[in-house]
């Protein structure tokens, strides 16, 4: 919704944005048998696009727009790494500055907050709110980076040519980065097909059957589920035999937790950045360090964490429920009385 979009594009936005609240609306009036009028919405820090502060507003335009249309009078949005410190707020017996760090399956959130019993019950926390860094970068993204680095070899990544040259690596960055719509167009396209039926005919390496087989069959989304998988099977597990069967019915690929971590290890840097950005923004270090977000749970994420932060205490929230909990919370000061 923050990207360079035509009116037309903004439109359909704005009627998916509507359909969605009218629905979560409907149901929750149906619920507690009450008309909701006033609504608190989660923001990440940045929308995606590359219009910068533009984008943002323009993002908010559209829902605020799309709240406006299904019913609500009062809308108010709220970062989402600040709702999530509004829940683990609740916890504190005292006053500590938090770096709360929200690893979502599309964007990662950072923000450095004032929190604890002087805080609480300020009438306004922006003076609070110490810093706040993001970008659209998440879970997503890793499992298309496990996939191209750990499964796309089972498919013809690494072959050579007859001429001596390897296979694109174009061809299977494209067959994983099923977010980038640009490159699912590409992928996809009957130029690609016929370069990847050439390319099949020139290696003897058969495992790019797979690829073109992929391709044809439109199973991209599949395999990227099945990269997500792995990921979270390898929370519990140092390796595991990831079965393709959709592919073949004894494809296996085996991955361990290591071969995770240096997947992702350019993501896990771009992860760093964002929080030394909102580091020097705040202008000091932090006491404790909350994290959420369905990304962290992956024992390969707070490994890292525990290595950029040795010295500091680091909680785990709940990965799903914390920045809604935190809305709550927010709703309940904002629209009180």
């Amino acid at each position: 919704m923050g990207a360079n979009i035509s009116e037309v594009q903004q439109a359909v936005f704005s009627t998916v944005v509507e359909k969605m609240l009218a629905f979560i609306k409907q149901e929750t009036e149906y619920v507690k048998g009450i008309e909701l009028e006033q609504v608190v919405i989660g923001r990440p820090v940045n929308f995606h696009g590359l219009q910068g502060d533009d984008g943002n507003v323009q993002a908010l335009q559209i829902m605020n727009e799309a709240a406006k249309k299904v019913g609500f009078k009062e809308v108010e949005f709220l970062m989402e790494p600040v709702a999530a410190a509004y829940d683990y707020e609740r916890q504190l017996r005292d006053d500590r500055v938090v770096l709360i760090l929200d690893l979502g399956g599309g964007t990662t959130d950072c923000s450095m907050i004032k929190l604890g019993p002087s805080h609480v019950n300020l009438e306004s926390r922006e003076n609070c709110i110490l810093s706040y860094s993001g970008k659209r970068l998440g879970g997503i993204d890793l499992d298309n980076k496990l996939a191209l680095m750990t499964i796309m070899p089972h498919f013809g990544k690494h072959a050579l040519l007859t001429n001596g040259l390897p296979v694109p690596i174009t061809l299977f960055s494209q067959a994983v980065n099923i977010n980038d719509v640009r490159a699912q167009q590409e992928f996809s396209s009957h130029r690609t097909g016929s370069e990847l039926a050439r390319f099949c005919m020139m290696t003897k390496d058969k495992r790019l059957q797979r690829l073109k087989q992929l391709r044809e069959r439109k199973l991209g989304l599949r395999l990227n589920q099945s990269a997500e998988m792995a990921k979270i099977h390898l929370s519990a597990n140092d390796n595991i035999d990831l079965p393709l069967h959709f592919i073949e019915d004894s494809l296996f690929v085996p991955i361990s937790r290591d071969e995770l971590g240096a997947a992702i290890s350019d993501e896990l840097r771009q992860f760093e950045l964002l929080i030394s950005e909102s580091l020097r923004q705040a202008g000091t270090r932090p006491d404790t360090i909350f994290v959420t977000g369905g990304t962290a749970i992956s024992p390969v994420i707070q490994t890292w964490i525990n290595s950029i932060f040795p010295d500091v205490e680091v909680v785990i929230g709940n990965h799903f429920g914390s920045v809604t909990s935190g809305l709550v919370t927010h709703a309940q000061r904002v629209f009180r009385g």
